[in-house]
């Protein structure tokens, strides 16, 4: 590995670890709301998820979105949508609001489910399996 190629895998690495998304988000409103012991089946489904969107990354899937340009495109335009609609909405709030306590019941299944559309984890996904 040249050293610009370790400089990027580094600035990226570092990029992905310390900006937050939605499981950092997602894991401190559990913990808040309902104490580390009710939180942690989630931060337990979070790299479960993460393993299986790999694995599939790493066993075609990957290849397949990277390869199909139209599904590399609709991956990318629906992220940045996303995104934007995110930005809009929190554009849009006057202060921040208390988070319902009944819609923080999430389940072992919903957190794995939640790597599978959560545009961060599929971008390190792909940029990680389109090394292999």
């Amino acid at each position: 590995m040249s050293p610009s190629e370790l400089t990027a895998l580094l600035v990226f690495a570092t990029a992905m670890s310390f900006s937050p998304g939605p499981n950092t988000t997602l894991s401190t409103a559990l913990a808040a709301n309902h104490g580390l012991r009710r939180a942690l089946r989630f931060c337990l489904a979070v790299p479960t998820g993460w393993t299986l969107l790999m694995l599939a990354c790493g066993l075609g899937l990957g290849a397949l979105v990277t390869g199909i340009p139209a599904l590399r495109w609709a991956v990318k335009v629906s992220g940045v949508a996303y995104l934007l609609w995110l930005a809009w909405k929190l554009s849009r709030q006057s202060s921040l609001g208390q988070a319902d306590a009944s819609r923080l019941d999430v389940s072992f299944g919903q957190g794995v489910a939640l790597q599978f559309v959560n545009i961060k984890a599929w971008m390190l996904a792909l940029t990680l399996s389109a090394g292999w």
